[in-house]
């Protein structure tokens, strides 16, 4: 068993290898297309430390910014952070500043390629469709925050209409990019909270922004199991932006 896994590591497809590892135990191989050494596990799997290029623009973004940048200096399941970002004037954006603070390399947008070695890509806020063969580059996919308790509020500005519309309750969902459109992958969590009668957009986004680096960190932390759990979305209940004028 031990020397069928080792052989496996080293000719299936990178992503294969993260899943094949949990599966397994008691062997340590290096994969021959990555950096990632898979340790051996007891009944416990020990995650890896991923390494993640961030897109974002706002402050929802720089909320998960700043959760992603605290994990890697714990040493947790963040080994490498780079951030990609565009802007529409020469005053840094919120990205900007916190990639700045903590020397994180800063890719422009568009992107016309992935840089080698990176795991995963993960969206926060960042208001561009992202081609499909820049969300091929990554082994385990891109993962966008939504600000929705989706497929309620597909589009850029759920929070807004969720308050426009005189919603109750809303939340966020850690979804699959998919090529082509927006907000239509699978789902792999979601946390609700509600939504006060006298809450202005504004501060249901502070707290979304919170709850949706949380939902985050904890969708990173169990990879890749959090992607074999996704779940396509229900085509009940989806809404597109738009509000009722009574």
């Amino acid at each position: 068993m031990i020397m069928l896994k080792a052989y496996l590591l080293r000719n299936l497809p990178e992503k294969l290898c993260y899943r094949l590892n949990r599966c397994v135990r008691s062997v340590s191989v290096k994969h021959k297309k990555c950096d990632q050494t898979f340790r051996s596990y007891s009944t416990r799997p020990i995650a890896p430390a991923w390494n993640v290029l961030f897109f974002g623009t706002d402050d929802f973004s720089a909320e998960s910014l700043t959760a992603l940048c605290n994990e890697m200096k714990l040493l947790r399941v963040v080994g490498h952070l780079e951030v990609v970002t565009s802007t529409k004037s020469r005053k840094p954006n919120p990205v900007q500043r916190i990639a700045q603070q903590e020397n994180l390399t800063v890719h422009p947008w568009p992107l016309e390629s992935v840089p080698p070695g990176f795991h995963i890509g993960l969206v926060a806020s960042f208001g561009h469709l992202i081609p499909k063969k820049i969300i091929e580059m990554f082994p385990l996919g891109v993962l966008n925050v939504h600000a929705s308790l989706l497929p309620r509020w597909r589009g850029a500005a759920p929070i807004v209409y969720a308050v426009l519309n005189g919603d109750t309750k809303t939340g966020v969902s850690i979804m699959q990019i998919m090529p082509h459109r927006f907000d239509v992958g699978p789902v792999l969590k979601q946390m609700a909270c509600p939504i006060g009668p006298h809450e202005t957009a504004a501060d249901v986004q502070t707290r979304l922004a919170r709850l949706g680096a949380e939902a985050l960190l904890e969708v990173v932390r169990h990879l890749p199991h959090s992607l074999d759990d996704a779940l396509p979305q229900l085509e009940d209940g989806v809404t597109y932006e738009c509000w009722s004028l009574g």
